[in-house]
């Protein structure tokens, strides 16, 4: 059983929803915890609380590796009333089977023979200086950029990359505001109000 303190502003398991944010859902089975963001379903690989660092990664993108599109879509991240970039995130495009080079200074791996596509040049995304017609399929993924750098210098492979997943911070210290709430001993949950914005309130 979760200690209620430890977790806020997550619920899930044995908490009751009202006592953590709507969009902060942890699920566990198997020893295994997930969330689901924007409908796409992540592991949880590391919760930060004193830096509102989420670590996750997609269990779909593991699975499917790079060359097997279409993968889960990832631009949410930077229109979240909810998260926000964590430090060290890269968000990278995968440009597929594209008929002429597109940059110079791109990363390429190649695909197997069974993929969906023969090779795979890699960006980071809103790259400006890449032509990208011609190419098959566009793709936006998400990784660390550490994950990057091991890539570019050949010390790591995409499916390392991926199962490190990539970092999220949770835009507001819930924490803190719940804590100042329950000096008194007693819980504290959420509340939406007009659909929008979302309340720290005591609960009996």
């Amino acid at each position: 059983m979760w200690e209620y303190h430890c977790w806020i502003p997550f619920h899930g398991g044995d908490r009751e929803k009202e006592r953590g944010h709507p969009d902060l859902e942890l699920q566990c089975h198997s020893d295994i915890t997930r969330i689901e963001i924007h409908g796409v379903v992540y592991r949880v690989l590391e919760i930060r609380l004193d830096r509102q660092i989420l670590g996750i990664s997609s269990e779909e993108v593991i699975n499917k590796g790079i060359c097997s599109p279409p993968l889960p879509d990832e631009d949410w991240i930077l229109d979240s009333p909810v998260f926000t970039p964590g430090p060290g995130f890269a968000s990278i495009t995968l440009f597929y089977d594209c008929s002429s080079p597109i940059s110079p200074d791109l990363l390429s791996f190649p695909c197997n023979k069974n993929d969906d596509y023969s090779n795979v040049s890699v960006a980071i995304a809103n790259n400006n200086n890449i032509h990208q017609e011609g190419c098959s399929n566009i793709v936006n993924v998400s990784i660390l950029q550490t994950s990057l750098e091991r890539l570019r210098n050949h010390s790591s492979d995409w499916k390392e990359a991926l199962k490190t997943g990539f970092e999220v911070q949770w835009r507001k210290n819930y924490s803190e505001e719940c804590w100042n709430r329950t000096s008194s001993g007693r819980a504290c949950g959420f509340q939406i109000v007009n659909d929008k914005k979302i309340y720290c309130y005591q609960m009996s």
